[in-house]
């Protein structure tokens, strides 16, 4: 079980092919690639992202016998060297089997497990798994992607496929969604993706982003692959602003710095939150939360605690949806970005409905936000 609490996780990509599109790629070379874990780990890296089949635009699946030659080997390697966990990134099902047999911890599956058996697979094996939108397949994703509403149709099919992983067994809290950033995506795509990334939030679990080293960021920049980590932190950056929980990249130790940096901006600026007047003189505070905010969800709730102050939690999910006006009490099931132990001790009201502001002006989806009002009481009371 993976904690996205405290921070953004950021998972280190090894890849075991000869043509990566980042330059990176080992190929057979395991000695390298432990190497290459070794400072992963050291550097803060929270996962390795292990895989053996290229997919930059334009490639082809290769054998199953040469990807197992390619990622069952390392793994076994970096399992005996590195502590910590690893992920697997493939399609298909025999590799994926043997590389948990091997030490694998999760399943990063770019298919969203419509491979045959994936689905099975994973909901035996009880691991964390990426379900990750494409359109198309590495061999045509490319050739002209079109949408009439990017993010609107990435978010109905991982919510389809999230529906049919739970109906096959697979536990809703094992499930992390990625929007397929360059997955048969034009560049206005991809930075309309970062832009509305926040918006996959209402899904429920936990996002993540990877934009390392891609075209994108080379054609925005015109700059080559190698000269691509700057553009990588910038959109490391606005995806954890926009609600990202895992980041996937090439360079671990500056993208950790990154991450930590665009974390500890948030608890500044939400600390700086509770020493404003409107908190100070506020009998009730409103926090308009959603999956995704755990960091401004704990400290809000924290600092509402400590004042003796009364908290209303408005959920932007279905939840909110499920409850009757007025309705009192812990929310099952409990969202990930509010810890029980503080909703026990808080007088928790679930609002349900529309947010208004004490200016009555209507609140759209946007999660962080918050009201503060001394007749927000009253107004959720009446409603």
């Amino acid at each position: 079980q993976l904690s996205f609490a405290e921070r953004t996780l950021v998972v280190g990509i090894i890849n075991m092919t000869p043509d990566s599109f980042s330059g990176d790629g080992l190929g057979a070379d395991i000695d390298a690639a432990v190497r290459q874990a070794r400072d992963f780990a050291a550097s803060g890296a929270d996962l390795i992202d292990i895989g053996g089949q290229s997919t930059r635009p334009g490639s082809r699946p290769i054998l199953v016998a040469e990807e197992l030659a390619r990622v069952i080997p390392t793994i076994e390697a970096v399992r005996a060297e590195v502590d910590v966990p690893i992920s697997v990134d493939s399609s298909v099902a025999q590799v994926v089997e043997q590389a948990l047999d091997a030490g694998a911890e999760m399943i990063n599956d770019i298919y969203a497990l419509r491979g045959e058996g994936m689905m099975e697979l994973a909901a035996e094996a009880g691991v964390p798994v990426v379900i990750m939108h494409m359109q198309g397949t590495p061999l045509d994703m490319q050739d002209n992607p079109t949408y009439e509403d990017v993010v609107a149709e990435i978010y109905d099919f991982l919510a389809r496929r999230i529906e049919a992983a739970v109906a096959a067994g697979i536990a809703e809290s094992q499930i992390i969604v990625d929007p397929g950033f360059g997955f048969g995506k034009t560049v206005q795509h991809n930075l309309e993706i970062l832009r509305r990334l926040r918006e996959f939030c209402r899904l429920g679990r936990p996002v993540l982003i990877g934009t390392s080293r891609k075209s994108t960021i080379g054609k925005v920049l015109d700059k080559p692959v190698e000269e691509r980590m700057w553009g990588t932190a910038a959109t490391c950056a606005v995806a954890i602003a926009n609600g990202a929980n895992m980041i996937r990249v090439h360079d671990v130790a500056e993208m950790v710095q990154v991450a930590r940096m665009s974390r500890d901006k948030s608890r500044i600026i939400w600390s700086r939150v509770v020493q404003t007047w409107e908190f100070q003189q506020a009998d009730s505070v409103m926090l308009y939360a959603h999956f995704g905010s755990e960091v401004q969800t704990d400290l809000l709730m924290e600092s509402t605690l400590a004042a003796n102050k009364r908290l209303i939690l408005y959920f932007v999910e279905d939840i909110s949806e499920q409850l009757a006006p007025g309705y009192c009490g812990i929310p099952e099931p409990i969202p990930e970005c509010c810890h029980r132990a503080l909703l026990e001790e808080v007088n928790c009201v679930i609002a349900p409905g529309i947010a208004f502001d004490r200016f009555g002006g209507r609140l759209g989806y946007g999660g962080g936000y918050y009201v503060l009002a001394t007749e927000l009481r009253l107004l959720v009371e009446n409603r």
